[in-house]
Protein backbone atom coordinates (compact mmCIF):
# COMPACT_ATOMS: atom_id res chain seq x y z
CA UNK A 1 0.00 0.00 0.00
CA UNK A 2 1.40 3.41 -0.96
CA UNK A 3 1.62 6.50 1.66
CA UNK A 4 0.45 9.14 0.07
CA UNK A 5 1.42 13.23 0.62
CA UNK A 6 -0.92 15.40 -0.54
CA UNK A 7 -0.14 19.02 -1.73
CA UNK A 8 0.30 22.45 1.09
CA UNK A 9 -2.75 24.52 1.52
CA UNK A 10 -3.36 27.99 3.72
CA UNK A 11 -5.98 29.43 4.77
CA UNK A 12 -6.69 33.56 5.78
CA UNK A 13 -7.58 33.99 9.24
CA UNK A 14 -7.52 37.16 10.41
CA UNK A 15 -5.63 37.99 13.73
CA UNK A 16 -7.24 40.70 15.41
CA UNK A 17 -5.76 39.34 19.09
CA UNK A 18 -2.45 39.91 17.42
CA UNK A 19 -1.30 36.38 19.01
CA UNK A 20 1.76 34.42 17.72
CA UNK A 21 2.51 30.87 18.52
CA UNK A 22 6.36 30.73 18.85
CA UNK A 23 6.86 27.45 19.19
CA UNK A 24 4.41 24.25 18.91
CA UNK A 25 4.69 20.61 20.15
CA UNK A 26 1.92 18.68 19.28
CA UNK A 27 2.07 15.29 20.15
CA UNK A 28 -0.35 12.16 18.33
CA UNK A 29 -1.09 9.33 20.10
CA UNK A 30 -1.89 6.28 19.08
CA UNK A 31 -3.05 4.46 22.29
CA UNK A 32 -5.81 2.07 20.83
CA UNK A 33 -7.88 1.91 17.50
CA UNK A 34 -11.20 3.37 19.01
CA UNK A 35 -9.54 6.83 20.49
CA UNK A 36 -6.67 9.00 18.69
CA UNK A 37 -5.53 11.60 21.62
CA UNK A 38 -3.40 15.00 20.73
CA UNK A 39 -1.79 16.94 22.76
CA UNK A 40 -0.37 20.64 21.56
CA UNK A 41 1.75 22.64 23.41
CA UNK A 42 1.93 26.16 22.69
CA UNK A 43 3.90 29.36 23.58
CA UNK A 44 1.75 31.78 22.80
CA UNK A 45 2.93 35.60 22.13
CA UNK A 46 1.13 39.18 22.21
CA UNK A 47 2.57 40.77 19.82
CA UNK A 48 -0.09 43.21 19.37
CA UNK A 49 0.80 47.22 20.51
CA UNK A 50 -1.62 48.15 22.98
CA UNK A 51 -4.19 45.37 23.08
CA UNK A 52 -4.63 42.89 26.10
CA UNK A 53 -4.95 39.41 24.52
CA UNK A 54 -8.08 37.90 26.92
CA UNK A 55 -8.91 34.69 24.59
CA UNK A 56 -6.86 32.06 22.15
CA UNK A 57 -8.87 30.58 19.17
CA UNK A 58 -8.62 27.01 18.62
CA UNK A 59 -9.89 25.94 14.83
CA UNK A 60 -11.35 22.23 14.54
CA UNK A 61 -12.08 21.18 11.07
CA UNK A 62 -14.95 19.90 10.04
CA UNK A 63 -13.94 16.65 8.87
CA UNK A 64 -12.38 16.31 12.27
CA UNK A 65 -15.05 18.24 14.71
CA UNK A 66 -17.35 15.25 13.44
CA UNK A 67 -15.41 13.01 15.16
CA UNK A 68 -13.98 15.29 18.06
CA UNK A 69 -14.72 13.36 21.99
CA UNK A 70 -13.34 16.34 23.93
CA UNK A 71 -11.51 19.48 23.32
CA UNK A 72 -9.67 20.73 27.08
CA UNK A 73 -6.67 23.68 27.57
CA UNK A 74 -4.91 24.26 30.45
CA UNK A 75 -1.84 26.36 31.46
CA UNK A 76 1.05 24.18 31.49
CA UNK A 77 2.92 25.46 34.64
CA UNK A 78 0.63 25.95 36.38
CA UNK A 79 -1.84 23.20 35.36
CA UNK A 80 -4.61 25.09 35.39
CA UNK A 81 -7.71 24.09 33.69
CA UNK A 82 -9.19 26.63 31.41
CA UNK A 83 -12.58 27.15 30.31
CA UNK A 84 -12.95 26.33 26.78
CA UNK A 85 -16.35 27.78 24.68
CA UNK A 86 -18.01 26.85 21.80
CA UNK A 87 -17.24 30.49 19.31
CA UNK A 88 -17.94 30.97 15.65
CA UNK A 89 -18.26 28.86 12.84
CA UNK A 90 -16.76 29.17 9.81
CA UNK A 91 -19.01 27.98 7.14
CA UNK A 92 -17.38 29.32 4.12
CA UNK A 93 -13.99 27.06 5.38
CA UNK A 94 -15.68 24.38 7.25
CA UNK A 95 -14.09 25.15 10.38
CA UNK A 96 -15.66 25.55 14.22
CA UNK A 97 -13.97 27.93 16.55
CA UNK A 98 -13.38 27.38 20.52
CA UNK A 99 -12.40 29.80 22.92
CA UNK A 100 -10.14 29.14 25.45
CA UNK A 101 -10.48 31.51 28.16
CA UNK A 102 -6.94 32.87 29.93
CA UNK A 103 -7.07 33.46 33.73
CA UNK A 104 -5.41 36.27 33.39
CA UNK A 105 -5.15 38.80 30.00
CA UNK A 106 -2.12 38.76 28.17
CA UNK A 107 -0.34 42.26 28.24
CA UNK A 108 1.68 43.12 24.69
CA UNK A 109 4.59 41.52 24.71
CA UNK A 110 4.06 38.84 26.94
CA UNK A 111 4.14 35.10 26.81
CA UNK A 112 1.88 32.16 28.09
CA UNK A 113 2.26 28.59 28.10
CA UNK A 114 -0.76 26.63 27.06
CA UNK A 115 -1.66 22.93 26.74
CA UNK A 116 -4.69 21.82 24.48
CA UNK A 117 -5.92 17.91 24.55
CA UNK A 118 -8.04 16.51 22.29
CA UNK A 119 -9.69 13.35 21.62
CA UNK A 120 -10.99 11.90 18.49
CA UNK A 121 -13.12 8.54 17.48
CA UNK A 122 -13.31 7.08 14.29
CA UNK A 123 -10.22 8.55 13.26
CA UNK A 124 -8.62 5.45 12.53
CA UNK A 125 -9.44 3.66 9.50
CA UNK A 126 -9.26 0.20 8.80
CA UNK A 127 -6.78 -0.54 5.79
CA UNK A 128 -7.56 -3.17 4.53
CA UNK A 129 -11.19 -2.97 5.50
CA UNK A 130 -11.63 -6.97 4.95
CA UNK A 131 -9.10 -9.75 6.55
CA UNK A 132 -9.21 -13.01 7.66
CA UNK A 133 -9.29 -13.41 11.07
CA UNK A 134 -6.47 -14.68 11.78
CA UNK A 135 -4.67 -11.05 10.10
CA UNK A 136 -3.66 -8.90 12.51
CA UNK A 137 -5.77 -5.57 12.10
CA UNK A 138 -3.77 -2.36 10.24
CA UNK A 139 -4.94 1.43 10.06
CA UNK A 140 -4.38 4.08 8.92
CA UNK A 141 -4.78 7.68 10.15
CA UNK A 142 -4.18 10.87 7.84
CA UNK A 143 -3.35 14.23 9.51
CA UNK A 144 -1.84 17.84 8.90
CA UNK A 145 1.91 17.25 9.50
CA UNK A 146 2.03 21.08 10.93
CA UNK A 147 -1.20 20.99 13.52
CA UNK A 148 -4.14 23.17 12.87
CA UNK A 149 -3.39 26.57 14.44
CA UNK A 150 -5.00 29.79 14.22
CA UNK A 151 -2.47 32.16 14.33
CA UNK A 152 0.92 32.41 12.87
CA UNK A 153 3.48 30.28 13.79
CA UNK A 154 7.19 30.57 14.24
CA UNK A 155 8.23 27.04 14.80
CA UNK A 156 6.04 23.61 15.09
CA UNK A 157 6.82 19.78 15.57
CA UNK A 158 4.62 16.70 15.30
CA UNK A 159 5.63 14.07 17.13
CA UNK A 160 3.40 10.40 16.67
CA UNK A 161 3.86 7.84 19.20
CA UNK A 162 2.29 4.26 18.65
CA UNK A 163 2.32 1.59 21.05
CA UNK A 164 4.46 -1.36 20.47
CA UNK A 165 2.41 -4.45 18.68
CA UNK A 166 1.12 -7.79 20.69
CA UNK A 167 4.83 -9.36 19.02
CA UNK A 168 7.07 -6.75 20.24
CA UNK A 169 7.76 -5.59 16.74
CA UNK A 170 7.31 -1.72 15.89
CA UNK A 171 3.35 -0.90 15.11
CA UNK A 172 4.52 1.52 12.39
CA UNK A 173 4.12 -0.07 9.44
CA UNK A 174 4.67 2.86 6.89
CA UNK A 175 4.48 6.24 6.86
CA UNK A 176 4.64 9.72 5.21
CA UNK A 177 8.49 10.35 4.24
CA UNK A 178 7.20 14.41 3.24
CA UNK A 179 7.14 17.29 4.48
CA UNK A 180 11.40 17.00 5.27
CA UNK A 181 12.82 16.49 8.04
CA UNK A 182 11.03 13.41 9.43
CA UNK A 183 13.29 11.61 11.49
CA UNK A 184 12.24 7.78 12.60
CA UNK A 185 15.05 6.91 15.47
CA UNK A 186 13.05 4.51 17.64
CA UNK A 187 9.70 2.28 17.11
CA UNK A 188 6.68 3.64 17.81
CA UNK A 189 8.18 7.17 17.38
CA UNK A 190 8.02 9.62 14.23
CA UNK A 191 9.33 12.90 14.45
CA UNK A 192 8.01 15.53 11.66
CA UNK A 193 9.69 18.63 11.99
CA UNK A 194 10.97 21.37 12.91
CA UNK A 195 8.72 23.38 10.57
CA UNK A 196 9.34 27.50 10.66
CA UNK A 197 7.44 30.33 9.73
CA UNK A 198 3.63 28.28 9.10
CA UNK A 199 0.42 30.64 8.15
CA UNK A 200 -2.48 30.17 10.05
CA UNK A 201 -4.27 26.74 9.08
CA UNK A 202 -1.70 26.00 7.00
CA UNK A 203 -1.25 22.02 5.95
CA UNK A 204 0.20 18.95 4.69
CA UNK A 205 -1.00 16.11 4.82
CA UNK A 206 0.60 12.57 6.25
CA UNK A 207 -0.42 9.48 6.85
CA UNK A 208 0.88 6.80 9.33
CA UNK A 209 -0.10 2.84 8.85
CA UNK A 210 -0.16 1.18 11.89
CA UNK A 211 -0.65 -2.54 12.87
CA UNK A 212 -2.58 -3.21 16.02
CA UNK A 213 -4.49 -6.13 17.65
CA UNK A 214 -6.19 -4.36 20.57
CA UNK A 215 -9.94 -4.52 19.60
CA UNK A 216 -11.51 -0.94 18.15
CA UNK A 217 -14.78 -1.09 20.13
CA UNK A 218 -17.53 1.01 19.13
CA UNK A 219 -21.25 1.39 20.84
CA UNK A 220 -24.00 2.45 18.02
CA UNK A 221 -25.84 3.55 21.57
CA UNK A 222 -25.49 3.54 24.84
CA UNK A 223 -28.59 3.87 27.24
CA UNK A 224 -28.07 4.57 31.17
CA UNK A 225 -30.78 4.41 33.24
CA UNK A 226 -30.25 5.34 37.33
CA UNK A 227 -33.57 4.46 39.39
CA UNK A 228 -33.58 5.72 42.71
CA UNK A 229 -35.46 3.85 45.89
CA UNK A 230 -35.65 5.43 49.24
CA UNK A 231 -37.44 2.77 50.31
CA UNK A 232 -34.79 0.02 50.17
CA UNK A 233 -31.93 2.72 50.30
CA UNK A 234 -31.23 1.10 46.81
CA UNK A 235 -29.86 2.67 43.35
CA UNK A 236 -29.84 0.85 40.97
CA UNK A 237 -28.26 1.40 37.04
CA UNK A 238 -28.93 -0.82 34.37
CA UNK A 239 -26.85 -0.12 31.10
CA UNK A 240 -28.83 -0.57 27.14
CA UNK A 241 -25.71 -1.02 24.80
CA UNK A 242 -26.19 -1.64 20.94
CA UNK A 243 -21.97 -2.68 20.46
CA UNK A 244 -20.39 -2.84 16.60
CA UNK A 245 -16.84 -4.22 16.17
CA UNK A 246 -15.00 -1.54 14.40
CA UNK A 247 -11.98 -4.09 13.18
CA UNK A 248 -11.88 -5.06 9.54
CA UNK A 249 -14.37 -7.28 8.53
CA UNK A 250 -14.39 -10.71 8.17
CA UNK A 251 -13.50 -11.87 4.45
CA UNK A 252 -14.52 -15.66 4.25
CA UNK A 253 -15.97 -17.92 6.80
CA UNK A 254 -16.01 -18.00 10.34
CA UNK A 255 -13.98 -20.56 11.74
CA UNK A 256 -14.58 -21.48 15.53
CA UNK A 257 -11.79 -24.35 16.21
CA UNK A 258 -9.31 -22.08 14.39
CA UNK A 259 -10.26 -18.69 16.69
CA UNK A 260 -10.37 -21.03 19.81
CA UNK A 261 -6.89 -22.44 18.85
CA UNK A 262 -5.81 -18.79 18.21
CA UNK A 263 -6.85 -17.67 21.85
CA UNK A 264 -5.05 -20.39 23.57
CA UNK A 265 -2.28 -20.00 21.73
CA UNK A 266 -2.30 -16.08 22.16
CA UNK A 267 -2.01 -15.72 18.62
CA UNK A 268 -3.79 -12.38 17.08
CA UNK A 269 -7.10 -12.33 15.76
CA UNK A 270 -9.79 -9.58 15.81
CA UNK A 271 -12.35 -11.26 17.70
CA UNK A 272 -14.01 -8.98 20.69
CA UNK A 273 -13.88 -12.09 23.68
CA UNK A 274 -14.57 -9.80 26.24
CA UNK A 275 -15.48 -6.25 27.22
CA UNK A 276 -14.53 -4.94 30.43
CA UNK A 277 -16.56 -2.52 32.78
CA UNK A 278 -15.37 -0.75 35.71
CA UNK A 279 -17.89 -1.04 38.45
CA UNK A 280 -18.24 1.03 41.90
CA UNK A 281 -16.83 -1.18 44.18
CA UNK A 282 -20.12 -1.26 46.33
CA UNK A 283 -21.62 -2.75 43.51
CA UNK A 284 -23.89 -5.70 43.98
CA UNK A 285 -26.78 -8.04 42.20
CA UNK A 286 -25.29 -8.30 38.86
CA UNK A 287 -26.93 -8.97 36.09
CA UNK A 288 -26.08 -9.66 32.22
CA UNK A 289 -28.92 -9.83 29.69
CA UNK A 290 -29.21 -10.23 25.84
CA UNK A 291 -32.22 -10.67 23.62
CA UNK A 292 -32.11 -13.91 23.83
CA UNK A 293 -31.92 -14.36 27.55
CA UNK A 294 -29.47 -14.78 30.46
CA UNK A 295 -25.83 -14.63 30.22
CA UNK A 296 -23.71 -16.48 32.27
CA UNK A 297 -20.03 -16.19 31.00
CA UNK A 298 -19.06 -12.82 33.39
CA UNK A 299 -17.02 -12.49 35.92
CA UNK A 300 -16.24 -9.51 38.51
CA UNK A 301 -12.64 -9.47 40.13
CA UNK A 302 -11.11 -6.40 42.35
CA UNK A 303 -7.54 -4.60 41.30
CA UNK A 304 -4.80 -5.21 43.60
CA UNK A 305 -5.39 -2.54 45.38
CA UNK A 306 -8.90 -3.49 46.04
CA UNK A 307 -10.15 0.11 45.33
CA UNK A 308 -11.78 -0.79 41.75
CA UNK A 309 -14.12 -3.27 40.44
CA UNK A 310 -14.15 -4.62 36.97
CA UNK A 311 -16.69 -7.03 35.33
CA UNK A 312 -15.89 -8.97 32.23
CA UNK A 313 -18.53 -9.42 29.75
CA UNK A 314 -18.14 -12.63 27.60
CA UNK A 315 -20.90 -12.04 24.92
CA UNK A 316 -22.55 -15.14 23.91
CA UNK A 317 -20.59 -15.38 20.56
CA UNK A 318 -16.98 -14.09 19.51
CA UNK A 319 -17.60 -10.83 17.80
CA UNK A 320 -15.69 -10.15 14.63
CA UNK A 321 -14.94 -7.17 12.71
CA UNK A 322 -18.46 -6.09 11.47
CA UNK A 323 -19.94 -7.71 13.72
CA UNK A 324 -22.77 -6.16 16.30
CA UNK A 325 -23.76 -7.20 19.71
CA UNK A 326 -26.86 -6.11 21.67
CA UNK A 327 -27.54 -6.61 25.46
CA UNK A 328 -27.91 -4.82 28.87
CA UNK A 329 -26.46 -5.44 32.46
CA UNK A 330 -27.71 -3.95 35.60
CA UNK A 331 -26.32 -3.92 39.09
CA UNK A 332 -26.98 -2.08 42.66
CA UNK A 333 -25.11 0.18 45.11
CA UNK A 334 -26.28 1.69 48.66
CA UNK A 335 -28.60 4.87 47.76
CA UNK A 336 -26.36 6.39 51.09
CA UNK A 337 -23.59 5.59 49.74
CA UNK A 338 -24.18 8.90 46.45
CA UNK A 339 -27.28 10.72 48.31
CA UNK A 340 -26.75 12.89 51.44
CA UNK A 341 -29.24 15.30 52.88
CA UNK A 342 -29.14 18.57 53.39
CA UNK A 343 -30.86 20.15 56.47
CA UNK A 344 -29.97 23.79 55.70
CA UNK A 345 -32.41 23.98 52.56
CA UNK A 346 -34.12 20.72 53.03
CA UNK A 347 -33.47 18.94 49.56
CA UNK A 348 -30.97 16.01 48.50
CA UNK A 349 -27.97 16.09 46.11
CA UNK A 350 -27.02 12.87 44.34
CA UNK A 351 -24.03 12.17 42.47
CA UNK A 352 -22.87 9.69 40.24
CA UNK A 353 -20.78 9.31 37.50
CA UNK A 354 -22.50 10.77 34.00
CA UNK A 355 -20.38 8.22 32.17
CA UNK A 356 -19.03 4.78 33.15
CA UNK A 357 -19.12 2.84 30.11
CA UNK A 358 -16.80 -0.02 28.55
CA UNK A 359 -13.06 1.03 28.63
CA UNK A 360 -11.58 1.91 25.50
CA UNK A 361 -15.25 2.36 23.29
CA UNK A 362 -16.29 5.05 21.76
CA UNK A 363 -20.01 5.72 22.34
CA UNK A 364 -22.37 7.79 18.97
CA UNK A 365 -25.35 8.47 20.91
CA UNK A 366 -25.35 8.65 24.84
CA UNK A 367 -27.98 9.10 26.88
CA UNK A 368 -28.85 9.33 30.42
CA UNK A 369 -32.36 8.53 32.13
CA UNK A 370 -32.07 9.35 36.12
CA UNK A 371 -35.79 8.31 37.40
CA UNK A 372 -36.50 10.07 40.86
CA UNK A 373 -38.69 8.80 43.59
CA UNK A 374 -42.44 9.09 43.85
CA UNK A 375 -42.99 12.73 45.15
CA UNK A 376 -40.03 14.41 44.16
CA UNK A 377 -40.40 17.55 43.10
CA UNK A 378 -38.05 20.81 42.16
CA UNK A 379 -35.33 18.68 40.56
CA UNK A 380 -32.32 20.50 39.09
CA UNK A 381 -29.05 18.83 37.57
CA UNK A 382 -25.58 20.12 37.20
CA UNK A 383 -23.48 18.40 34.12
CA UNK A 384 -19.86 17.99 33.89
CA UNK A 385 -20.10 19.62 30.32
CA UNK A 386 -22.36 20.69 27.95
CA UNK A 387 -24.62 18.54 25.90
CA UNK A 388 -26.88 18.13 23.08
CA UNK A 389 -30.38 17.91 25.10
CA UNK A 390 -32.35 17.98 28.09
CA UNK A 391 -35.45 17.01 28.84
CA UNK A 392 -37.48 16.48 31.92
CA UNK A 393 -41.00 14.26 32.25
CA UNK A 394 -43.45 13.20 35.20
Amino acid sequence: MAVVTFSITALSVPNEDGLINTNVLREVSFESPSVVRETVGIVVLNSHGTKPAERYLVPVRKSMHDKLGYLRASERKSKTPLDVLRADYDEKEGIQYYEVRLTNPLQPGEKISINVQYAFVRALKASPARTSMFDEPSWIWIGNAYADLAYPTKKVKTVILALASEDGKASVREYSKRPEPVSHERAGHIVYGPYKDIQPMQSEEISVRISSAQPNIRAYSHRREIHISHWGNNLNVLEHYHLHNDAPELDGPFDKVGQQLATMQMKPHNAILGLPVRLPLLAHNLYFVDEIGNVSTSAVHLTPDRLTRFMRLSPRYPLLGGWNYTWWHSYDIPLDSVLRWDPVDGRYSLKVPFFAGILDASVDDFELQIVLPEGATDASVILPFEVDERSKRS
